[in-house]
């Protein structure tokens, strides 16, 4: 028995259809898109908002610290000689004749710079601790192992330096 048009659109009137066309799903997902990134933004407008804490300090100590001691690792690297190395600091020769000399020197909570005679440079304050202790064989420098502690850090940072040219020990 086959059924005609009219039969089939009287059992299932149009006004007892359910659902959701397409345009009303795409326009549903569209706005709750914008309410969620209004409201992700209006998050990061608060947290950068509100003072950081200790571990944001924390983080930025630890860039601080590992730059501070690449810059001097590297001076330390290329060092031709050492005149000083010792609790306030280290005067490091490059080159012939220590045409390319560097100092660093660690008092008062911080840690400066100066190449040649240029102007001392602060790299790097709230330093509660410094150590440089050189490691000799034969009256010459092979490695320093450098120690930086910042106020408030436990640990501090240690790293050990290499020296190419081997320098005489001051």
């Amino acid at each position: 028995m086959a059924l005609s048009n009219a039969a089939l659109n009287e059992r299932v009137p149009p006004s007892h259809q359910h659902g959701y066309t397409l345009l009303e799903t795409v326009l549903a997902v569209a706005i709750s898109g914008v309410l969620l990134l209004g409201l992700a933004s209006s998050m990061l407008v608060v947290s950068h908002a509100v003072p950081g804490g200790e571990r944001d300090t924390g983080a930025q100590r630890e860039v601080t610290i590992g730059g501070v001691l690449e810059q001097l690792s590297a001076d330390l690297q290329a060092a031709t000689a050492i005149h000083k190395l010792d609790a306030g600091g280290v005067h490091i020769c490059r080159g012939d004749a220590c045409t390319n000399d560097v100092a660093y020197a660690w008092s008062g909570g911080m840690i400066a710079r100066r190449q040649g005679t240029g102007a001392d440079e602060v790299l790097v304050e709230g330093v509660r601790s410094v150590a440089v202790t050189p490691r000799v064989e034969g009256g010459r420098i092979t490695h320093v192992e450098l120690q930086i502690a910042m106020d408030g850090d436990a640990r501090g940072v240690t790293q050990v330096v290499a020296l190419w040219n081997r320098p005489e020990a001051p």
